[in-house]
């Protein structure tokens, strides 16, 4: 997998005045059209002078041959990047970081006809033309995300069910439920939709 930083100094902006930062992550090596995956990533502008002052920014996102680069179109002033005092640009050189992690992941999607007496009760959804479909998301490296967890959500590519786009989700989401229950959500998505289900 190949991780790049793309820079645009002028920005996105109009009028130009900020440094927009993104990542672009492709996989040559793969060439499904639903080749995705998911990552969480931390971008900096090192402040060379005053570390704290650095600007960072965290975002998790699925990356895909659709949507390749995620970041930010307003990721810090051009007043500021270009401030000979600020710390940022110190004798003409500017420091880019970029923290990554990948969700180790695998999805299966089976489908099913209605006649299949081993799947008949086992709750799979049933879509209009008579098929079960079934998917499974694998997550291998769950406590890696764990911190992330608790205050955002991780989900794994959309799949067709029942003429419906689904997604699986998992959040903390403390804001609805008790500490004692918010590990054991599973959220899905809808569309635009998210159902709860505990």
């Amino acid at each position: 997998m190949n991780f790049y930083m793309i820079l645009m100094l002028s920005g996105q902006s109009q009028p130009p005045c900020h440094l927009s930062v993104f990542l672009e992550v492709t996989d040559s090596r793969n060439t499904s059209s639903d080749w995705s995956c998911f990552v969480s990533h931390r971008l900096s502008v090192v402040n060379q002078k005053m570390e704290d002052k650095s600007v960072t920014k965290e975002s998790q996102n699925r990356y895909s041959k659709a949507a390749k680069d995620w970041g930010w179109r307003e990721f810090v002033t051009l007043t500021s990047l270009f401030d000979q005092d600020s710390g940022f640009l110190v004798q003409d050189t500017v420091i880019f970081s970029a923290e990554v992690l990948i969700l180790k992941e695998t999805s299966i999607m089976q489908d099913f006809t209605e006649h299949d007496s081993e799947l008949s009760s086992s709750g799979s959804p049933l879509d209009n033309s008579g098929k079960r479909s079934s998917f499974t998301w694998k997550v291998e490296n769950f406590l890696s995300f764990k911190e992330i967890m608790e205050t955002r959500k991780i989900f794994s590519k959309f799949f067709q069910a029942g003429g419906c786009e689904l997604r699986i989700g998992r959040c903390s989401c403390k804001h609805i439920l008790s500490p004692a229950f918010y590990s054991l959500v599973v959220v899905v998505v809808v569309v635009n939709f998210y159902v709860f289900i505990l």
